[in-house]
C-alpha cells in the first residue's frame, strides 16, 4: 500500500483471506482488501464485499468495522447520501464514540440530513460539552431555522473556547444587518488565535467590500436626489 502497488495489495489479501478462520479477522481482511479497491480505483467491486459480509456476520464489533468502510467507499463514488446513513447505523452500534458521532454529524449536514445531523449533534454536546466544533456547527444548525438568539448563544460558546469559525459566522451574521464594526472586531479577535479559521479573512474582505459598495450606492442616492 505505501508504494501504491495496489494490484500486488489486492492479490496478497485475497491469498490471505481463505487462510483465516477467526471471524473478525476475516472481516479485517476484507475491510482491508474493500480500501485496496478503492485506491485502485475500484470502489464498486470494494462495496460489494461489504455488503455481501454484512449479510453475513451478526457481531456488533464486525458490523460497526464494516459500516465505517462502506461509509468511506460510498463518499468516494459521491454517495454522499448512502454515506451519511451507513455512518449513522455505526452511530447505533456505538453511540459515545465522539469522533464517530461528529463525523456523522458533519455528512449528515452536508447531505441534507439535517434532522440527524442536529440529534448527533446534541448528542455530542451532552458528551463533550467543551467539544467548540459542534458547539459552532449546531449554531448553524441553529441559524438555518432561523433561531437567531439560539445560534448566538452557541456561537458564543463556541468562540469562548476558542473556535474561529464560530467568530467568522457570527460576524456574516452581525454584517447582514449594518454591525460592520461589531464583525470586523470578532475577525480581529479571532486572527489573535494560533490557528485562526481561513473564513476570517474572507470576513474581513466582505466587510471592506460592503462599505465600499454601500459608500457608492449612496453617492449615486445623493446625486439622483
Amino acid at each position: 500500500r505505501a508504494s501504491n502497488n495496489h494490484e500486488a495489495e489486492i492479490a496478497l489479501l485475497e491469498k490471505v483471506l481463505p487462510t483465516l478462520e477467526i471471524s473478525i479477522n476475516q472481516t479485517n481482511c476484507l475491510v482491508n482488501l474493500a480500501y485496496a479497491f478503492k485506491d485502485d480505483k475500484r470502489s464498486e467491486d470494494g462495496l460489494k464485499l461489504l455488503e455481501r459480509r454484512l449479510q453475513e456476520i451478526e457481531e456488533d464489533e464486525e458490523k460497526l468495522i464494516l459500516f465505517k468502510a462502506t461509509a468511506d467507499l460510498e463518499k468516494d463514488l459521491g454517495n454522499n447520501l448512502m454515506s451519511a446513513l451507513c455512518k449513522e447505523k455505526a452511530v447505533q452500534l456505538k453511540p459515545d464514540d465522539n469522533d464517530l458521532l461528529f463525523d456523522a454529524a458533519y455528512s449528515q449536514s452536508n447531505a441534507s440530513l439535517r434532522p440527524l445531523s442536529i440529534c448527533n449533534y446534541s448528542t455530542l454536546i451532552t458528551l463533550d460539552k467543551d467539544n467548540s466544533t459542534a458547539l459552532n456547527n449546531l449554531g448553524v444548525c441553529f441559524a438555518e431555522h432561523k433561531l437567531e438568539i439560539k445560534a448566538h448563544d452557541y456561537y458564543k460558546q463556541s468562540m469562548e473556547l476558542g473556535e474561529t469559525l464560530a467568530n467568522s459566522n457570527l460576524g456574516y451574521k452581525l454584517l447582514e444587518v449594518g454591525f460592520h464594526e461589531h464583525a470586523e472586531k470578532l475577525a480581529e479577535e479571532g486572527l489573535k488565535e494560533n490557528q485562526p479559521h481561513k473564513n476570517l479573512f474572507s470576513l474581513l474582505a466582505k466587510i471592506d467590500e460592503k462599505r465600499e459598495a454601500e459608500n457608492g450606492k449612496w453617492s449615486e442616492i445623493k446625486k439622483k436626489s
